[in-house]
């Protein structure tokens, strides 16, 4: 199991410098969203829709960065582990809930256990991340990156990992 927690780009500036929408609530990052030259660029995870529903269902709707009438084209992996897309939340909406990253975790957990790996025996592994940002008190965002790459049943770290993001 691996959790790590690192400094990510200014979200709000690289999603206006690609042409994007300027997510502010909670919204799903292409992989390569620090990455690319162009929005033509830009991959959803496979598992992209499926959060997207499992979020909305848990009252926790995860906007679009896309433009309007665009959609991004879709990675698929030939690997028996979960790979999720980057889960953004935004400074107010972490301070208006925040329980909210513990509460996205939990439901994209339950699903996994419940369903994607259901009836799969050995190595039960998934990717998950979540970009927080934090506002200062000059008005200036921050990011942290928190990743988790690891087997089902070692989460819990990740829980504590997230708090700690939040809280810091």
């Amino acid at each position: 199991m691996v959790v790590n927690i690192s400094e990510y780009i200014n979200v709000r500036e690289r999603a206006a410098t690609l042409g994007c929408q300027i997510p502010s609530e909670i919204a799903l990052l292409p992989r390569n969203f620090d990455t690319v030259e162009s929005a033509v660029e830009l991959l959803d995870e496979e598992s992209s829709s499926t959060i997207r529903k499992i979020l909305q269902e848990a009252d926790l709707p995860a906007s679009r960065i896309e433009k309007d009438g665009t959609k991004f084209p879709t990675i698929h992996e030939d690997a028996l582990e979960f790979i999720g897309p980057l889960i953004f939340i935004g400074a107010q909406t972490l301070s208006q809930n925040p329980d909210i990253v513990k509460n996205a975790l939990s439901k994209i957990l339950d699903y996994l256990g419940d369903v994607f790996f259901k009836g799969v025996a050995g190595a039960r592994n998934a990717r998950i991340g979540f970009i927080i940002e934090k506002k200062s008190k000059n008005d200036d965002y921050t990011y942290v990156k928190a990743d988790y790459d690891g087997a089902l049943e070692g989460t819990s770290a990740f829980y504590g990992e997230l708090e700690r993001v939040r809280k810091g």
